[in-house]
């Protein structure tokens, strides 16, 4: 996210009038002079249109998921994905009343699921989504997420399938990963309006 896009984001989580959001990033998608609206951008304006029950919420939800499929093709993202999931080493052992992802991801525990969200917790030393020169051998989150459920079963206005926020590969702690496009857009916008609580613990 650029410096000047994160000057506008900023000014459209105090904003309280949904509509001039929804104006700001129409504006902001047609250029003229103005940065282009990242997946903080849509989120802020599509929590604000759901909340005021604006008719343009479904157009920021369509635009979100436009430029996040465009941002994948040209940085290479979705053909990483599509490549590491013909290769990687997923088990294939059965569940036995575990979670599938808790298979495909050693060390990881589903805590919370229902039909929009699932939040886990990551051991240490898995890494959130891979990166180029990430390893064949080495599952990824997003891998698994995709993996079990799918392209379509997970939400994507965001670069990454499901993905909301980051942890370190070496940081363990509980992560909030989306189902839906509309829960990741409310997902993005508590944790840019710092709405969400997070506590950190460390060992010394």
């Amino acid at each position: 996210m650029g410096k000047t896009a994160s000057l506008y984001n900023c000014a459209m989580a105090v904003i309280r009038d949904a509509q001039l959001c929804s104006t700001i990033v129409a504006q902001m998608r047609r250029g003229e002079g103005l940065p282009s609206p990242d997946v903080v951008s849509y989120s802020l304006a599509l929590a604000k249109a759901f909340a005021a029950e604006l008719p343009q919420a479904d157009k920021l939800l369509r635009w979100a998921q436009e430029e996040a499929q465009g941002a994948r093709s040209k940085g290479g993202v979705g053909r990483l994905l599509r490549r590491r999931g013909k290769v990687l080493p997923f088990s294939r052992k059965d569940p036995k009343g575990k979670h599938m992802l808790e298979l495909l991801v050693p060390g990881l525990k589903v805590l919370v699921e229902d039909e929009e969200t699932l939040f886990v917790s990551k051991p240490a030393g898995v890494l959130v989504h891979p990166v180029k020169g990430t390893p064949n051998s080495e599952v990824t989150l997003c891998d698994a997420v995709l993996k079990h459920y799918g392209v379509d079963g997970v939400s994507s206005i965001g670069e990454y399938p499901s993905i909301v926020h980051r942890l370190d590969k070496g940081t363990s702690g509980v992560m909030c990963l989306a189902k839906t496009d509309t829960a990741h857009a409310m997902l993005v916008s508590s944790f840019f309006r710092r709405e969400t609580k997070k506590t950190y613990h460390a060992i010394v």
